[in-house]
């Protein structure tokens, strides 16, 4: 007897034919399984590369903000100087515009 057990050979054979169809629905249920895992892999895979290109460029645009800013504030600092300046050779010249109006008037 095949198997084992004391079954007919038609039992046996159903059971065998229960067997192989259980097999086969457990390799099909393999196959979508690893159908899925590879496609969200590949997915996963595509999702990574369009990330990494957004840090990329969003790096680019830090440091073109960076230059900006430092250009910017280069400007800023370059214009206040000038100011400071101006401003310090006005005093210069009020100061010296008092200092001959009150010597006019002393006169």
């Amino acid at each position: 007897m095949l198997l084992g057990t004391d079954g007919s050979l038609s039992e046996q054979m159903d059971a065998i034919r229960l067997a192989v169809t259980d097999l086969v629905s457990t390799l099909t249920t393999i196959t979508t399984n690893i159908d899925h895992a590879s496609h969200s892999s590949h997915k996963a895979a595509i999702d990574t590369t369009a990330a990494e290109r957004s840090i990329e460029e969003a790096e680019r645009a830090l440091s073109a903000a960076e230059r900006n800013l430092e250009y910017e504030g280069q400007n800023a600092l370059r214009e206040a100087k000038e100011a400071q300046m101006n401003l310090g050779i006005q005093s210069d010249r009020m100061t010296r515009i008092a200092l001959e109006a009150r010597t006019e008037a002393e006169r």
